[in-house]
C-alpha cells in the first residue's frame, strides 16, 4: 500500500521555490528542459568540466551532451538560436578536447538561482 502524503508548510515553501527556480529558467526560454536545465547547473558548479564528465553527471548520451551544450552556447542547436549561457574553450592542458564555462550572462542567471535558493534556506 502506498504511504500518503501529509501536506507541511514547509513543503509548500519548498515547493515555492523550486517553482521560482523553473520560472527563472523559462525566462530564458519558455521550452527549456530537465537536461538542459541540469547540464547548465553542473558547469556552474564544475567550471571547466568535459563534455564526458558531463555526460556522467547529467546521465544522457554524448549526442544529447553535445546538443544541449550548442543550444546553451552561442552556436546553437538543430536550427535554434544559442542562448550564450556557457562558453566551450579548448582544455589548456590538452588541446584535443572542450572544456565549458558559465559565460557572463551565465553568471549572473546562476547569481539569481543560488540567490532564490539562499532565501529559502535562511527561513
Amino acid at each position: 500500500m502506498a504511504k500518503q502524503s501529509t501536506f507541511r508548510v514547509e513543503d509548500a515553501e519548498w515547493s515555492k521555490t523550486i517553482i521560482k527556480v523553473l520560472e527563472e529558467f523559462r525566462k530564458i526560454n519558455p521550452d527549456i528542459t530537465a537536461n538542459q536545465m541540469l547540464t547548465f547547473l553542473h558547469i556552474g558548479v564544475n567550471p571547466g568540466v568535459s563534455q564526458k564528465k558531463l555526460t556522467e553527471l547529467v546521465n544522457v548520451d554524448d549526442a544529447t551532451v553535445s546538443r544541449i551544450s550548442a543550444l546553451l552556447s552561442e552556436r546553437g542547436s538543430r536550427g535554434r538560436e544559442g542562448l550564450k549561457m556557457i562558453e566551450i574553450k579548448l582544455d589548456e592542458n590538452d588541446y584535443r578536447f572542450r572544456v565549458q564555462h558559465l559565460s557572463r550572462g551565465g553568471k549572473l542567471i546562476f547569481d539569481s538561482l543560488r540567490d532564490i535558493m539562499m532565501a529559502f534556506k535562511s527561513k
